[in-house]
């Protein structure tokens, strides 16, 4: 959940991936982002609400245009193992093991 900076908007996420912008004045909603990613993890408006850059639980931010309803465009982390552990996995080479840490594994 996010409110705008001037406090007029606020913006909250569903686990369908669903992403839904609210007028606070006019108690109703403007936008209703829909994306078949994942769920949003994190939210977050630009300073003149305009834009709603949206984190997803699969590691892809996403810029949206709010009016446009509509991704301007998406980035993907670099750490796509990010917190897997890999300590019970055998038969890795120690060359593997550190590419593995690389991308966010621990052991």
């Amino acid at each position: 959940m996010a409110f705008s900076h001037d406090g007029k908007f606020i913006t909250y996420g569903s686990y369908d991936g669903t992403v839904t912008v609210w007028d606070i004045d006019n108690n109703k909603s403007i936008a209703i982002l829909q994306e078949k990613f994942s769920s949003p993890w994190s939210l977050a408006f630009s300073y003149d609400a305009n834009l709603l850059i949206v984190g997803r639980d699969n590691e892809i931010i996403q810029l949206w245009d709010i009016k446009r309803g509509q991704i301007i465009k998406s980035f993907r982390g670099d750490r796509p193992l990010e917190r897997v552990k890999i300590t019970e996995v055998s038969g890795l080479t120690n060359s593997t093991i550190a590419r593995l840490k690389d991308l966010g594994a621990y052991i």
